[in-house]
């Protein structure tokens, strides 16, 4: 096991490109969302005042079907199972979607993030879109890209999406296959960027970054992709969940993450979920600022946070969100993931998910009983 990190120096003096295509992209939102725009400034000043519950982004893994099998695969596991003697369908109704939806829009949530899974071979894509209403959320999608051919980007402009994100994981074609498990992902994902921005929706490169592989070439490669694309890229660290649970070896730590930083001087498109947004706090984000609902209706802090903090078909989002705000380490601001990198977190809660059969966890064993 690492021994606890440190927190990660004063990243709100690293200020770069990213901070000024933020900029833009409201200033965008502003003219042509109003609505959510003032849910983002209301947003930003819940923050300011420290008032919880403040959510922003709900993460929706709406269905859990996917064309890849990931080596660091969040999702297969949480299927979820705290229902009682009730069993719910795989796919949520959409009376349901809606209801989730109009409760979210109402506690002030604004983006939308669809992540799967593989959210591009769902069939009921197209109705989960126009059922939360791109005129309410700022929608996203999380994708692989095999399915993103540039007539797909270009209907998925039409139908409301705003943003995509395509997750690769090297710049070395081969190493991204191998990690995907399927041959010509890295090929596919490439030109799905490309299709994207060519459908005028805005892009990001997703990518997991370890211990081990942090300072790889395929990593090194990969952000000079970014560059060369002049897109942003969010680098993901590895957490103790999915099929990483409970290895503390993949681990980042405290020199890792400080190297984080010293890259964006380099390339300055990197981001983190814990670097702050102009006008913003950083920190980790779950419940903070984000929750993940799961094709079960289960809510967690977030995708690598297997404990729920209650299911949508039982409780309100805003009942599941004053249950979550309870736990007071979902509401301090710190600069550390808490899945991936906040050790006494980690040991005092997420352990408690190694070996689970069924997950997440319900709010009482996860959060509430004493550990033996």
């Amino acid at each position: 096991m690492r021994n606890n990190i440190t927190d990660h120096g004063d990243f709100n003096s690293v200020t770069n490109k990213l901070s000024e295509n933020l900029e833009q992209a409201r200033d965008y939102m502003k003219k042509t969302k109003p609505k959510i725009y003032k849910k983002l400034m209301s947003f930003l000043e819940k923050q300011r005042k420290d008032i919880y519950p403040r959510v922003s982004l709900l993460d929706w893994g709406y269905g859990l079907e996917c064309n890849f099998s990931c080596e660091h695969c969040g999702t297969g596991s949480l299927g979820g199972h705290n229902l009682g003697n009730q069993t719910f369908s795989k796919r949520m109704p959409m009376d349901v979607v809606r209801r989730v939806a109009d409760e979210a829009d109402e506690l002030g949530f604004f983006t939308m993030s669809f992540i799967g899974g593989e959210p591009l071979v769902w069939r009921e894509l197209d109705d989960l879109i126009k059922t939360v209403d791109s005129k309410r959320f700022y929608i996203t999608i999380l994708t692989n890209g095999w399915h993103l051919s540039e007539e797909r980007a270009g209907h998925l402009a039409d139908v409301g999406v705003n943003k995509i994100g395509i997750s690769i994981d090297s710049g070395i074609p081969g190493e991204h296959d191998s990690f995907r498990q399927k041959p010509g992902a890295f090929e596919r994902a490439v030109k799905a960027v490309h299709n994207a921005m060519n459908a005028g929706l805005r892009i990001h490169i997703s990518t997991t970054v370890t211990h081990q592989n942090l300072r790889s070439e395929g990593v090194k490669k990969l952000l000079v992709l970014s560059n060369e694309l002049d897109v942003s890229i969010d680098l993901q660290c590895a957490t103790v969940a999915g099929q990483w649970q409970g290895n503390y070896d993949v681990l980042l730590d405290d020199e890792d993450a400080n190297y984080i930083l010293e890259l964006r001087k380099e390339y300055p498109l990197i981001r983190r979920d814990l670097f702050p947004t102009p006008g913003g706090k950083g920190g980790c984000p779950a419940l903070t600022g984000s929750v993940f609902l799961t094709s079960s209706g289960e809510v967690v802090p977030c995708l690598f946070i297997h404990i729920s903090l209650g299911n949508v078909y039982k409780d309100s989002l805003k009942t599941i969100l004053e249950r979550g705000a309870s736990v007071a380490e979902l509401r301090k601001d710190t600069t550390k993931c808490l899945a991936g990198e906040d050790m006494e977190f980690i040991d005092k809660y997420l352990s408690r998910t190694f070996g689970a059969s069924n997950l997440p966890l319900s709010f009482e064993d996860g959060f509430k009983k004493r550990s033996v």
